[in-house]
């Protein structure tokens, strides 16, 4: 099943985004957020996450994936890093299932 938006209740209409559109969103945030942005690992993100789970690309994700990213560096004390490592553990919190 393929989602290209949905409504929250009867008022908000909430659209999914495109690829091309979910990757700026994330280049922009890695940019802000002084993260090293990586297309291949965005592409991992999108194949592991997104495509195999027939996932809707939600413009928030990017964000609140960074945000976990960069907070569990914080709490290692290391710097934050855009890979695949980390996307493994950022989505195991993310998406869950239940």
């Amino acid at each position: 099943m393929k989602f290209k938006s949905f409504y929250m209740g009867s008022a908000i209409h909430v659209q999914y985004q495109t690829e091309d559109e979910f990757k700026e969103i994330l280049r922009r945030i890695c940019r802000k957020q002084s993260v090293q942005y990586d297309s291949e690992v965005t592409e991992y993100l999108l194949n592991n996450y997104y495509r195999k789970q027939n996932r809707p690309l939600v413009g928030s994700h990017p964000r609140d994936l960074m945000e976990h990213i960069i907070d569990h560096a914080k709490f290692l004390k290391r710097t934050p890093e855009f890979i695949p490592k980390t996307v493994d553990s950022a989505a195991a919190n993310y998406f869950i299932e239940l």
